[in-house]
């Protein structure tokens, strides 16, 4: 192993102060050292370096951006898209991994990489794309799995869950317990068994490493899904406010918390989660529906006649909007202006 990469893992294990007293200030302050650096290593090794150590590492090496060649501005590139993934700037880092890939298509980590960025970004195809890129040149890469499990969870695909993630498990022992259990846990969603899914749930969020790649996230919707079916309300509230929590544009937690502060009777609190997802997904039927019904509950009946009108505008065959309307219609003659329209509403749950 080089010095220099010794130097680099110093750096990660040890931080600024270890760097201080054992480092030459030759070396910290070349941009040719620094770019002989991070050419010598490795993204898998990058990315066990602290964000702000690898971000002012590229920054100084970058002074020598008009010596690179291709293979060192696309390594440079997944480089400044792995930070960018780790910073949550997915659009940013899809923009590196895409110039990396197009300088250099033989890094399956980068394919993987941005598969994870894809699928941050809701791009579930083409997330699965770059994974099949990535099996394509390495197929033994435990990581690619996991990431393609998650994938066939956000569409309740259970079964293909499951085969991705026994191919994990027979690939890498590492991620054997965690595997075991978010399987396990899987197959008890998938079976209806709650108890269990939540039991096997928590063993995973537990046993979870950085080899397992269906984050604390993907678990925590697993045990949404789990409290959802359950009828745990309080287990529902918890996990949909973390999702929203790390993804605020994600409709199933909104979903499911609009469900229960309707049932609960939060009106304020169910008309939010309804606007919400019409601001997320304004062309999104259903949604309107459930803005539709928040707003019935709140007695707003004009604004209920509005949004009925324009869901019926774009789709004449909604019988939820055409049996409002329908309504509104008989009763406009003998109707209080206090009227509650949601009885004639669907309670979705």
């Amino acid at each position: 192993m080089s010095g220099i990469r010794c130097w680099l893992i110093a750096l990660a294990i040890g931080g600024s102060t270890f760097v201080n007293r054992t480092a030459s200030a030759e070396v910290l302050l070349s941009p040719i050292k620094m770019k002989a650096a991070l050419m010598d290593c490795s993204l898998e090794q990058a990315s066990e370096i602290p964000i702000p150590y690898l971000s002012k590492l590229v920054e100084s090496a970058e002074q020598c951006r008009q010596e690179f060649t291709d293979n060192e501005r696309a390594h440079t590139a997944a480089l400044n898209g792995l930070i960018e993934l780790k910073n949550e700037n997915f659009a940013e880092a899809d923009r590196c991994l895409t110039e990396s890939i197009d300088l250099d298509k033989s890094k399956h980590f980068v394919f993987w990489l941005r598969a994870r960025c894809r699928s941050e970004m809701k791009n579930y195809e083409l997330a699965r794309n770059d994974c099949e890129e990535c099996i394509a040149i390495r197929d033994d890469f435990v990581q690619v799995y996991l990431s393609l499990a998650g994938l066939s969870l956000q569409e309740s695909d259970f079964d293909k869950a499951e085969s991705f993630l026994e191919k994990a498990r027979k690939l890498d022992d590492k991620t054997e317990l965690a595997c075991l259990n978010y399987l396990s846990a899987v197959h008890a969603l998938k079976t209806n068994n709650m108890p269990q899914a939540t039991q096997f749930a928590d063993q995973a969020l537990i046993s979870h490493s950085r080899y397992m790649v269906p984050s604390p996230k993907s678990i925590w919707e697993l045990k949404m899904r789990a409290a959802v079916k359950s009828r745990d309300d309080q287990e529902v509230k918890i996990y949909s406010k973390r999702l929203l929590a790390s993804s605020p544009d994600d409709p199933k937690p909104m979903l499911a918390l609009w469900k229960i502060y309707r049932d609960e009777g939060n009106e304020l609190a169910a008309l939010a989660i309804a606007e919400k997802l019409v601001a997320v997904d304004p062309d999104n039927e259903k949604y309107q529906l459930y803005r539709m019904a928040s707003m019935a509950d709140a007695k707003q009946n004009r604004v209920v006649e509005e949004i009925a009108q324009q869901i019926y505008e774009k789709n004449p065959d909604c019988k939820p909007a055409l049996d409002v309307l329908e309504q509104i219609r008989v009763a406009k003659g003998n109707a209080t202006k206090d009227q509650n329209l949601n009885r004639y509403l669907p309670r979705n749950r």
